[in-house]
């Protein structure tokens, strides 16, 4: 008996869960041949979806699109090799035009570039180790030319500038 209780009160189904109890599935996933395809996610709870993910044949997710301020448009995307992030691209002012990239090495962070929706250019690049901000480069005068250098250290305060 107990045991059927735990199993029907459970939070999760065959396709889905129901992250805060509230009776509306949260997380829904869509299987083909057996194998998940797809999942989509209502993270903010407000019964709208606002997180894809795609999966391949084996499994393993290959892209992922977010609707980050939850108004119903999709601006991230983000590009998976073998189950790792490679590459995340979103438009952070709401023109369509994806002027902000991650670059992930190993899964982890490795560039952020900011690109400036007129030139097309990048207008930041920071560059991190592990865990941390290590540099920057940064175009101050908008001519497409990244001409300032800033090194951090290890509290990610500017240690050293250079400009060109």
């Amino acid at each position: 008996v107990t045991v059927m209780a735990i199993y029907y009160h459970s939070p999760i189904t065959d396709n889905g869960i129901d992250y805060n109890g509230d009776g509306e599935i949260d997380e829904k996933w869509t299987y083909v041949n057996h194998m998940i395809s797809k999942s989509e996610v209502d993270r903010n709870f407000d019964g709208k979806v606002d997180f894809i993910q795609l999966f391949d044949r084996k499994g393993l997710i290959k892209s992922a699109s977010a609707d980050e301020d939850f108004n119903g448009i999709f601006e991230t995307d983000i590009f998976y090799d073998d189950g790792n992030p490679v590459l995340q691209k979103s438009d952070s002012s709401g023109d369509g035009f994806k002027d902000y990239r991650i670059n992930f090495k190993y899964g982890v962070v490795d560039t952020i570039i900011f690109i400036n929706p007129v030139t097309k250019k990048a207008s930041k690049i920071q560059h991190f180790g592990p865990i941390k901000l290590k540099s920057s480069e940064v175009d101050t005068n908008d001519d497409g030319i990244l001409d300032t250098l800033y090194e951090y250290d290890s509290i990610e305060e500017i240690a050293m500038k250079s400009s060109e």
